[in-house]
């Protein structure tokens, strides 16, 4: 989609059969927040359809819906807006669950106000969907005061375009 073509609406259709599109996201956190992580499960979810809405749920992280779950946007920065490059984007519909995977740490001995916020940037057409990957390896240990060097790779069957990459590390 050439920038020109490119037009944002302001409302996303309101029925559960009619799709959306956007290519870009905003996430906003406030003091204390860790990360936010938004997810939406492609080709829907019966354990994501079933959860009760606006509760808590165990945090032991978003695949407890499922396998088909693709990252929307995430970050542990207060601010981050995203754009995929031009032509691609996500369908979402409408009455789809999101599932908002955050962290917030009180360091003091008062309650405190936390707040999480997406917006999600609509266009009116895209030519490829937007697809993410993640690659984890939550085993490495590095001694204090040392250095350690890890090398993993990847392979894929297919082209890719890699527009951004993203790391979650906790203080380094």
């Amino acid at each position: 989609v050439a920038e020109k073509e490119r037009r944002e609406v302001s409302v996303p259709p309101a029925g559960p059969e009619e799709p959306f599109l956007h290519a870009r996201t905003e996430l906003a956190m406030t003091r204390f927040s860790h990360h936010l992580i938004v997810s939406m499960a492609q080709g829907g979810s019966e354990a994501l359809d079933a959860a009760a809405l606006n509760g808590p749920v165990p945090c032991a992280g978003a695949h407890l819906y499922g396998t088909n779950l693709v990252t929307l946007a995430a970050s542990a920065k207060p601010y981050v807006s995203r754009e995929l490059p031009d032509g691609i984007g996500f369908e979402l519909r409408g009455g789809q669950r999101l599932v908002f995977d955050y962290h917030a740490l009180n360091t003091g001995a008062a309650p405190t106000h936390v707040e999480h916020r997406l917006n999600l940037h609509y266009v009116e057409r895209i030519e490829k969907p937007a697809r993410t990957f993640g690659f984890y390896n939550q085993y490495i240990q590095i001694p204090p005061h040392s250095d350690r060097s890890f090398v993993d790779e990847c392979l894929l069957d297919d082209d890719v375009l890699v527009w951004a990459l993203s790391r979650h590390t906790h203080r380094h």
